[in-house]
């Protein structure tokens, strides 16, 4: 796929648009990059200045980068911040990782990092805390064959506390235009019990410009500055997940939020190409729809600068189409909201670079997305329908809480008679080129990613991966046509890395869907609990590989809706999703 890249944009192989008619391919050439420093001579862009140096990712005031070869002269440097301060080890049990200082503001002080502990649990829980924002993400919209958009259904969150206290939730949401102070209302409060968890249904919020008067198509801006996000705030630590739509409909998906302490200033997206990004006419005349970066401000005064990885489409006013390597700029305050949609071909924004100078929440999405994207895995006996599409969506990591190694446990199976379906997984280096090694079949057990750069394939199986540095790893369940019971359809998930594994887990599965499953990245042998018992006879186990020198096994289970616990001796990961006919959700839990 032609892939907006930071500092080399390559096509990785054709862009396949899914379509309920077909695919259409469409492939460009080996391209210059447009971002900054690229070229000889140019000068480094200059710094977003004025964040405390505490966060490493919150864009810092120093001088900007010189240009890449000789003759490069150096940007003009923000105004400097203070120095952070030391992070924190983790212990140095399974998966626990030293804390990293904080990164020195021009004139500051470069916090020392902290050392591991001997033995125990991993200290940080990137994905537990007491704030989190919510958003209502773009989903597809008028389709002549249903009476309700899967925009307008019900969407909302679920609640889960793993703590021996209840958590007191209270949920705002600001009634205040751009730019105004604040007028916040209170939407919801809930109490969720120890070890409980709770399901949460949140008004509607456009974030495209979308009323009840547009029409579509032509649709709405898309791209769009609203103040439409949602607060979390809790008492007691929780972890807290999006479901879009709420309830079992033809286009939906999930996503864990990150909590405020674990946001920051400088995030590279990986997402996935919408499917129709060019018009196809009748009889689906709303087409084309888009992929999304959404980016939540938590403060006032957020400065953002948006280096788009892929065109974006403009709002009419403000921000102007914006072809790859532009620069998009805006203020954004507490609950504001910057919706920016894709233009066009590919209509997938990955390796869109998005810096601010105080902590923001970013999201990634499209309407809809279809699998195998362009790939050739294996198809099912009697194969002849690509059919369907989905929407999906998922909070994006900031760069210093993405790890290096992962395990990836293939989705519960949707086929029958021997027939494995595929799981896609997505490969992406984040500010430093990666040597990236796994199991997978050759030349997928070791290849080189450049920053920024995609590397696609598909599994029928397990793997593990490791890496020099940092990535993004995203898993993508296959339209429901690549299997033989033709359930389920596109969803995606950001993986966490082995150092975000965790022993104990509270989740909660939502009713009204046809199946439900967890699938579970473990060391074998760690005597896992499911709800206080042993695993039951139903699940499927199989070898993952090693790290190391610990070997890995994925675990399948089937599961009712409702709450769930899960207990292992080392740390493990957690996905959890449900099937429907063409549809399906995902997400991965949060664990302490």
């Amino acid at each position: 796929m032609n892939r907006g890249l930071r500092n080399s944009a390559r096509c990785v192989g054709a862009v396949a648009v899914a379509s309920w008619f077909g695919w259409v391919s469409a492939c460009g050439g080996a391209e210059e990059s447009s971002f900054p420093n690229a070229s000889a001579g140019s000068a480094g862009s200059a710094g977003l200045g004025g964040a405390d140096g505490g966060d490493p990712d919150v864009a810092q005031g120093g001088g900007g980068s010189a240009g890449a070869t000789a003759g490069g002269s150096g940007g003009q440097g923000g105004s400097g911040g203070q120095g952070g301060s030391a992070g924190q080890g983790g212990s140095a049990g399974q998966g626990g990782a030293s804390g990293q200082g904080g990164s020195a503001g021009q004139g500051g002080v470069a916090g020392q990092a902290g050392s591991a502990g001997a033995g125990g649990s991993p200290g940080l829980v990137p994905a537990i805390g007491t704030e989190f924002w919510a958003v209502d993400l773009p989903n597809e919209r008028p389709n002549p064959t249903t009476s309700t958009p899967a925009s307008q259904m019900p969407w909302g969150v679920l609640v889960m506390n793993p703590g021996a206290q209840p958590a007191a939730i209270k949920i705002e949401q600001n009634n205040a235009p751009v730019g105004q102070a604040p007028n916040l209302v209170t939407t919801t409060t809930v109490t969720v019990a120890a070890h409980g968890a709770e399901k949460v249904s949140l008004p509607t919020r456009e974030v495209t410009g979308w009323t009840p008067a547009t029409q579509d198509p032509p649709g709405p801006p898309m791209t769009f500055l609203s103040s439409n996000a949602f607060r979390i705030t809790s008492d007691q630590p929780v972890s807290v997940v999006q479901l879009n739509t709420l309830e079992n409909y033809f286009s939906s998906d999930g996503a864990l939020l990150l909590p405020a302490a674990s946001l920051g200033g400088l995030y590279t997206i990986l997402g996935f190409p919408t499917s129709n990004p060019v018009a196809i006419g009748p009889p689906m005349a709303s087409i084309p729809d888009h992929a999304s970066i959404t980016i939540v401000g938590t403060a006032a005064g957020t400065s953002v600068k948006v280096t788009a990885g892929a065109p974006i489409v403009g709002n009419g006013g403000s921000i102007a189409n914006t072809p790859k390597g532009g620069v998009i700029n805006a203020t954004l305050g507490a609950f504001d909201v910057l919706n920016l949609a894709s233009d066009g071909l590919p209509g997938d924004l990955t390796g869109t670079i998005v810096e601010a100078n105080h902590p923001v929440a970013v999201f990634t999405s499209a309407e809809r997305g279809a699998l195998p994207a362009g790939l050739t895995p294996p198809t099912p006996p009697g194969f002849s329908d690509t059919c369907c599409t989905e929407h999906v969506e998922e909070q994006v990591r900031k760069e210093s809480i993405s790890g290096t190694s992962f395990v990836i446990a293939h989705s519960a199976w949707r086929s029958d008679g021997g027939f494995h379906e595929p799981d896609m997984l997505r490969f992406m280096a984040l500010s430093s080129a990666a040597q990236i090694t796994t199991n997978l079949p050759a030349p997928l057990d070791s290849f080189t990613l450049q920053p920024g750069e995609v590397r696609d394939t598909w599994t029928i199986g397990d793997a593990v991966v490791s890496s020099t540095a940092p990535i993004a790893l995203g898993q993508l369940f296959a339209s429901k046509g690549y299997t033989t019971k033709g359930l389920g359809d596109p969803s995606f998930t950001l993986l966490p890395p082995v150092s975000d594994h965790r022993k104990d887990y509270v989740f909660f599965v939502p009713d009204g869907w046809t199946e439900n499953h967890i699938s579970i990245s473990s060391p074998s042998g760690n005597g896992i609990q499911l709800d206080g018992a042993g695993l039951p006879s139903t699940c499927d186990k199989s070898d993952a590989g090693t790290i190391g020198t610990v070997a890995y096994e994925a675990i399948r289970c089937p599961l009712s809706a409702g709450k769930h616990t899960l207990l292992g001796a080392m740390p493990m990961a957690v996905l959890v999703h449900g099937y429907a006919v063409a549809s399906a959700w995902s997400y991965a839990v949060a664990g302490m």
